[in-house]
């Protein structure tokens, strides 16, 4: 049941490995996001590019029948057109171990999902106590699966800020909107 666990496993590692590259940044500090979970108000920079990757893993009774456990990782490259815009995408893969305690079945499901295309723009530079702030737009592509069901195309936007709060501490904090098919307008802080 869990050979494909173990290919992902496999798989996941040498993916990680192959990134073992370093490149080299105009900016002091190199400064990223959390691919799917947050984003900070900082472009790459002008000709740079940057490859995020996260992982997700969870477990979780969806009822006493059933016991999901999901594994997923969500890519981001992003590549600076200015020194104040990117462009960026996103693209995830992910594993559903479905277990049933009636029949003592598991089944297996994978495939891609999230993918998006984006941008994010610069619209107020941090400088002593003045927040850094931006705005970062992506559509979100319709994609169909046995993981994922996103039947029609959708968008997100975001502003994030992040606020000094003393030369070495910072809060950063993003809002917006996500529009698709599957759940209404949504308006978030997180």
């Amino acid at each position: 049941g869990f050979t494909y666990m173990k290919k992902f496993v496999v798989i996941f590692t040498v993916f990680l490995c192959s990134f073992s590259l370093a490149f080299s940044q105009r900016q002091q500090k190199i400064d990223s996001d959390r691919p799917g979970q947050s984003i900070s108000p900082l472009t790459v920079g002008k000709q740079v590019l940057q490859v995020q990757t996260g992982f997700n893993y969870f477990n979780k009774d969806f009822s006493d029948n059933l016991t999901v456990n999901s594994y997923s990782n969500i890519t981001n490259v992003r590549f600076g057109l200015l020194e104040s815009l990117e462009l960026n995408s996103a693209i995830g893969y992910r594993i559903n171990a479905n277990n049933y305690k009636d029949t003592k079945s598991n089944i297996i499901s994978s495939g891609v999902y999230g993918l998006r295309l984006g941008a994010r723009f610069n619209i107020l530079n941090e400088k002593g106590l003045t927040p850094k702030v931006a705005v970062n737009g992506e559509l979100i592509i319709a994609l169909r699966n046995s993981v994922y069901s996103f039947i029609k195309n959708g968008y997100e936007l975001k502003l994030s800020v992040r606020q000094p709060l003393t030369e070495k501490l910072s809060l950063t904090s993003n809002v917006g909107i996500f529009d698709n098919p599957i759940f209404p307008i949504l308006f978030y802080p997180y």
